[in-house]
């Protein structure tokens, strides 16, 4: 983006405790809130969109549930030792039901071309 080029204002509630760290960073790099909270959108969003791109790729059916499946990421996140991330969860829950909303209307658009 060329510096003639405006960027959009974003509004958002943000909870407090992530305010203190977005400007303790921005007090520790020298830069200002806005940049920071850019950065880390920036990073967010890749990191959400590899994530998703995963949940859409190539795995099916059966193995693609378990993947899905809450209980068996609390087994595979207790064997890592890393901490489940709710909006993850959310994200997972929010592609399977894309997923099986899909599905079904392939399953009634076969069903439709079968009868024609």
């Amino acid at each position: 983006m060329s510096k003639k080029e405006r960027k959009l204002v974003l509004s958002s509630r943000v909870d407090p405790q992530v305010l203190e760290r977005v400007d303790k960073l921005a007090e520790e790099t020298g830069v200002g809130r806005a940049e920071v909270i850019e950065r880390a959108m920036m990073v967010g969003l890749e990191d959400q969109e590899k994530f998703v791109g995963r949940l859409r790729g190539a795995v099916k059916g059966p193995l693609l549930a378990l993947l899905l499946n809450e209980r068996f990421l609390d087994v595979i996140f207790s064997l890592s030792g890393d901490t489940k991330d709710d909006n993850q969860i959310r994200t997972i829950r929010n592609v399977r039901a894309r997923a099986k909303r899909a599905a079904a209307r392939n399953v009634g658009g076969q069903l439709e071309g079968a009868t024609s």
